[in-house]
Formats: C-alpha cells, sequence, structure tokens
C-alpha cells in the first residue's frame, strides 16, 4: 500500500474513531510507530488539523469539522453504481467482478453521511440498497460502538448472517474498530462464542450499549489478532471443498477465506480450495458469484443446493428469451 493510501486511511480513521493511539494505527495499517508518527507529521505539515492528547489515555484525534467528503453522486449516478454492481458479475462474463465491487465499498463507506440520498435510494421501487448494505445508519451504530468503548460498556446486538437470511443475537465487549479494503469492522469479544471475533458494521441489524462494564485483557494485541483472524468465512463444523479453475485461481489463492483452509493444486491449473464452516448460507452466494469458475465438490447437499438454484435460473432466462 502506497504512502497516500496511508495517510488516506489514517484520516478516514481518526474522522470517525475520534481518538486513536499510534500503537492502533501502526497494527491496522501494519507499519510501525516510527512510521506512524512520520506520517502524522505530514499531515500537520500539510495543515490538516490532525491534534494530540498526551497522557496515559491520549491519542491522536482530528478536529471535528473537519470530514472526509463524498463523490458529491446524484441519486441517478449513485443508483447507477449500485445497480451495476449488483449487475456485473462472473456469471455476465465480467472478469473484475470483485474489485469493481470492492471499490463501490469504498465509495459508500465515505459517502456515509449523505443520508438524504440513501433514504431515498432505499425506497426505490425498482431498487432496495438492502441487500448492499443499510448505510445510512452505520454512522449511528459507530458513534454507539465509540461511546461504550470509551466507557468500557458492553453491547447487545442483533446481527445478520452473511447472506442476510437469519440473525444472531450477540452480547459483546468492543475492543476496537477498524477499517479494512473499503469497510468498517468490529473487533469484540462474543460471549455467544467464548472468543474475540470481527464484526461487519454493514451487517449490525441493531444495537444498544448496555450498563454492564468491561475491561478489555492487556494481553490483547489487535495486530495478531488480525494476522490470525482475518478471513471472510469462519466455522468448524462441516467440510467444504470447492474447485477453481485456472483463470481464477490466483485471486483465490492470494486471499485468506478462513483460519484453516488448505490449497490442492490441480494439475490443469486450477486448484481445490478446503475450509470448514457452521453455516452454508454464508458461503453459497459468494460460490455462485464465480458462476462456472467454481465448482462445489462436497458437501452433496451444498452442491444440490446450488443446483437446484442454477435450474431456476436457467427456467426463468429460457422464458424470457422464448
Amino acid at each position: 500500500m502506497s504512502k497516500l493510501a496511508h495517510l488516506t486511511q489514517i484520516l478516514i480513521t481518526l474522522q470517525y474513531k475520534k481518538l486513536v493511539t499510534a500503537s492502533e494505527l501502526a497494527e491496522i495499517i501494519n507499519v510501525d510507530k516510527k512510521t506512524i508518527y512520520r506520517y502524522i507529521d505530514t499531515l500537520v505539515a500539510a495543515d490538516l488539523p490532525v491534534y494530540t492528547k498526551k497522557g496515559r489515555h491520549g491519542g491522536f484525534y482530528l478536529d471535528g469539522e473537519i470530514f472526509i467528503k463524498d463523490a458529491k453522486l446524484n441519486e441517478e449516478e449513485m443508483k447507477s453504481l449500485l445497480i451495476a454492481a449488483e449487475v456485473l458479475t462472473a456469471d455476465n462474463g465480467f472478469a473484475f467482478e470483485h474489485e469493481f465491487k470492492r471499490a463501490v465499498t469504498k465509495i459508500k463507506n465515505v459517502s456515509l453521511r449523505n443520508e438524504d440520498k440513501l433514504s431515498v435510494l432505499d425506497s426505490s421501487k425498482d431498487f432496495k440498497i438492502s441487500s448492499i448494505g443499510d448505510l445510512g445508519k452505520i454512522e449511528d451504530i459507530m458513534c454507539k460502538i465509540n461511546y461504550a468503548m470509551s466507557k468500557g460498556r458492553a453491547l447487545e446486538t442483533i446481527y445478520y448472517s452473511l447472506a442476510k437470511t437469519s440473525t444472531t443475537k450477540e452480547r459483546l465487549d468492543p475492543y476496537n474498530i477498524i477499517l479494512r479494503e473499503g469497510s468498517w469492522y468490529l473487533i469484540a469479544y462474543s460471549y455467544l462464542k467464548n472468543e474475540v471475533e470481527f464484526f461487519a458494521l454493514s451487517r449490525i441489524k441493531s444495537l444498544i450499549v448496555t450498563d454492564d462494564i468491561f475491561i478489555k485483557p492487556q494481553d490483547f494485541k489487535l495486530g495478531e489478532f488480525l494476522e490470525k483472524n482475518w478471513v471472510a468465512f469462519r466455522g468448524s463444523n462441516k467440510q467444504i471443498k470447492i474447485k477453481f479453475s485456472k483463470s481464477t485461481a490466483e485471486f483465490v489463492k492470494n486471499i485468506k477465506w478462513h483460519a484453516h483452509q488448505s490449497i490442492e493444486d490441480e494439475k490443469d491449473g486450477g486448484i481445490i480450495l478446503n475450509l470448514f464452516l457452521d453455516d452454508f448460507a454464508e458461503i453459497k452466494q459468494w460460490i455462485m458469484g464465480f458462476g462456472a469458475e467454481a465448482e462445489v465438490l462436497e458437501p452433496k447437499e451444498l452442491r444440490d443446493d446450488i443446483a437446484d438454484d442454477i435450474k431456476k435460473l436457467y427456467v426463468n432466462y429460457k422464458i424470457k428469451m422464448a
């Protein structure tokens, strides 16, 4: 990542986290603390209102009067962008589906403050933003999390599954908020699973700050946690084997999808990804996004489920093309 990208990430993090230590920034961006201090000096030299609060509970903060402006997209431009993210898929021959959706996510996250524009889109009859994430409420959620962290208060949340087909009630001790790959995540101790996990803010349906006090363990290191646990899918009960074609093999190999995944190389240049999950719904849509470039080998129930959906798609398109 370039210096400019690092500086931008620091500014966006300061904008929403209010007060951040050099150690936290170093762990989030994956650089040493000396580099963080040099970055802060660069921002100050550029006349940006970045200030330092000294003392035990100190850190860096940004003047409340400044914020990263959005792209000033009008309603139709925003709608077109979001619809394009749904239409331009690997199934339709678009080779850069994942990269494009990451870019759209980054634009959405910088546009959080434009709530009126988002509410108009959300109420549109011909387009539903709910499939991508309720951006209008993320800023409110972030404010509540920041308050809970500053006061050492536990959270009660209702959390969507990845496919948003079900919800889970979670009691959490919030440790940190980070910006990764254009999206915001909460790092928190889950009482339900008895371990520290990450939670996408866009998948939080509701959140309440409780009066119950918690203390973050002194031995918790954000950098170590991210190195071991930054994955797209989690679970341990059911094994899944997915074969990817040669054209998508490098993309899949270069990303850590599961903490305990394994990859087998095939003679034709493809690969087989092995991982364990508790819920097939969380990975089904992801697999289908690769179209014919991905094939589920195991388990049979997931393979059959995807096959049924493909048959329904075929019938729908056959009727429309007839």
